[in-house]
């Protein structure tokens, strides 16, 4: 009797180790009316397009965070921060473009992501629980932060920032984050904007639960069920994305005097230099590493390429697209500063979110975005080409 109670016992545990929580989405989420939401905002603004692209990095988010509250402080260039009609974002991205997206009148809200714990974001489950569940840690800690923080009453009013980010998409903005479909293999945006015009506590939920699904690294944060769909991080495919607005303007043949692209890159674009011991977890930890830093390096490469013709003016035979430039342009943390490898280097072992990591990220960030010379960059560091084998007879 006592050896069934405890079976019993350790399937609850592990039935609620492995049930998750679908969130029902009635708008923001079907890709077709997405993309019809998207040439909406391109059509009503003639004189320009901007795009701000906030890209994945995990607690590099500090460094970004710290960047755009500087960026905020200064007006010296003529990239002084915009208010942009579409932001984008992947992962810690994701989590960083509402604030991005509503404006220097929210940077105080940046400074959360100074100092974000491990026991903030996320529960350790027991080890015998990793071949139940569907990840290794249970990440309602800060599904509960995002409910509190998007539902709460600002200060001095009775609007909360959902209802912040509606007004904003009543002007024609549009907020979008991205997510990858683990049973389309696809990667899918999630229209924020749309998702605040529902009422709450659907809008709450669904908005969470989106910010949430493009950021579920996968195996260490848990899937999101959105709609019957389960979602992971949006970096599995792209650490940045514009989705298909330059080749919507190019088939639309949409004028504009002026295309602006800024993107914030949360890293260094240099994987880590060190040799894993030879075992098959630290092997497999480093491939995914180097993976993680390609899949970032491509990104952003991707967008690049954007600038001159886009894809679907290379690929159209029937000549109804047209040939574009954009003015683009991605800030990184470039030169880290010693310091902060060193804070980096006497982390404890096996810690994800180590604040004092973070605040060295953050104040650099905030340095490069107020500070004298301009940050931003219009190429990618080198790198060494692939090797590709000569073909002999």
């Amino acid at each position: 009797m006592k050896f069934l109670s405890l079976c019993l016992l350790m399937l609850t545990i592990l039935g609620c180790a492995t049930n998750g929580q679908n969130v029902t989405c009635r708008v923001g989420v079907q890709q077709s009316l997405i993309e019809d939401r998207i040439e909406q905002v391109l059509g009503g603004s003639p004189a320009r397009i901007s795009i701000l692209a906030l890209s994945a990095g995990g607690e590099w988010g500090a460094f970004g965070a710290g960047f755009l509250k500087g960026w905020s402080s200064t007006e010296r260039f003529a990239d002084h921060r915009l208010t942009y009609e579409i932001v984008t974002g992947v992962s810690a991205g994701a989590l960083l473009a509402t604030y991005a997206f509503l404006g220097k009148e929210f940077d105080d809200h940046l400074e959360y992501f100074r100092s974000v714990r491990d026991d903030d974001v996320f529960r350790k489950r027991l080890f015998p629980l990793y071949f139940f569940s569907s990840s290794m840690n249970d990440t309602s800690r800060l599904r509960e932060y995002l409910r509190h923080r998007l539902s709460e009453k600002l200060p001095g009013s009775n609007e909360t920032i959902l209802d912040k980010v509606e007004q904003a998409g009543r002007n024609n903005r549009l907020l979008l984050v991205g997510a990858v479909n683990t049973k389309s293999g696809l990667f899918e945006s999630f229209d924020l904007t749309k998702i605040a015009t529902m009422k709450d506590p659907e809008r709450t939920e669904c908005y969470a639960a989106a910010l949430m699904a493009s950021s579920a690294i996968p195996g260490v944060f848990s899937p999101v069920l959105i709609n019957d769909d389960m979602y992971v991080d949006g970096g599995a495919r792209a650490h940045v994305f514009i989705a298909r607005i330059s080749d919507l303007i190019a088939m639309k043949r949409i004028p504009r005097q002026q295309r602006i692209m800024r993107i914030i890159v949360n890293g260094d674009l240099a994987p880590d230099r060190e040799q894993p011991k030879r075992r098959l977890v630290p092997i497999a930890l480093r491939a995914v590493e180097l993976m993680t830093d390609q899949v970032l390096y491509d990104s952003v490469d991707r967008l690049l390429d954007e600038r001159h013709v886009s894809r679907a003016a290379r690929s159209s035979s029937t000549g109804n697209a047209t040939p574009m430039t954009w003015d683009t342009r991605f800030v990184y943390a470039k030169n880290v500063p010693q310091q902060c490898q060193l804070i980096d280097s006497n982390r404890r072992k096996g810690v994800l979110f180590f604040p004092e990591f973070e605040s060295c990220l953050f104040d650099y960030g905030l340095k490069l975005g107020k500070g004298s010379e301009n940050p931003w960059e219009t190429e990618l560091p080198s790198r060494p080409p692939l090797a590709t084998p000569s073909l002999q007879e």
